[in-house]
């Protein structure tokens, strides 16, 4: 601290007296930027050549993750639980998107309250000279308007999914419905969408879209030359990411 005695004089003689900031009273404040888990997660695949820059999936590329939910509710509680393997379609610092076959059994109980959803996602190989990566997750979906990920949709996907629904339009049972016939809805419906010949309303009806929300994520990462895994988990509290912890491995 400046002597008084020593800033009196100064002033005494006319000279100004300048504090510099280090000198300040007013407390340094340093904030701790926490990455997003997703922002990670993106950041990897994009290395990897999985998805752009704006976390768009890649032209061609098997990028998928592993979805589990309970049923709708409806059923026996000793049911097994639904299990999904979907594409990603985007991620971002918001969540991971993707889509699934309107009218179906596990895009419709997404829709119940509260339900939480499992997410699984691995990369790489447990093997000698090498490591694999395991993403897990919890947290729930909520559905997306299909507009903002139509236009990366891999066309096979859209054709199979359209063509169901047209299937199901013509009122067989799937036990009864001949495959050969619905083999020509799939050309049909393919040649329509190259063609332009499909409406979004027709689109929408077959294709819906929905975005993963993780409120608690791990890494895992290992390989045999690893003594033990590297385990982190981190946890979102009031729409923030808290620091990662490191979880035993077990």
């Amino acid at each position: 601290v400046m002597n008084k005695t020593m800033s009196a004089a100064m002033k005494s003689k006319g000279c100004k007296l300048i504090v510099p900031r280090y000198m300040s009273a007013s407390p340094i404040v340093e904030h701790t930027v926490i990455e997003n888990p997703l922002d990670q997660l993106k950041s990897l695949s994009k290395s990897r050549n999985l998805c752009d820059k704006d976390g768009f999936r890649k032209e061609d590329n098997h990028w998928a993750f592993v979805l589990s939910m309970s049923g709708d509710g409806s059923s026996s509680e000793t049911k097994a639980p639904i299990l999904r393997t979907v594409n990603f379609q985007r991620i971002s610092e918001n969540g991971i998107d993707f889509i699934m076959k309107n009218r179906g059994y596990a895009s419709n109980s997404l829709f119940v309250k509260d339900k939480q959803v499992s997410f699984l996602h691995t990369f790489g190989k447990y093997k000698a000279g090498e490591k694999v990566e395991q993403w897990r997750a919890t947290g729930y979906c909520k559905p997306l308007k299909l507009k903002e990920v139509i236009d990366h949709l891999p066309e096979y996907t859209v054709v199979e999914m359209v063509a169901s629904v047209r299937a199901n339009k013509e009122g067989d049972e799937r036990a009864d419905m001949d495959i050969s016939h619905f083999m020509e809805l799939i050309q049909e419906t393919r040649n329509d969408l190259a063609n332009r010949e499909i409406s979004m309303l027709e689109l929408e009806e077959a294709v819906r879209a929905w975005r993963f929300v993780p409120k608690q994520m791990e890494k895992m990462v290992g390989g045999p030359g690893q003594i033990m895994w590297d385990r982190r988990e981190w946890v979102k509290e009031d729409n923030v990411w808290k620091e990662p912890d490191q979880l035993m491995p077990f």
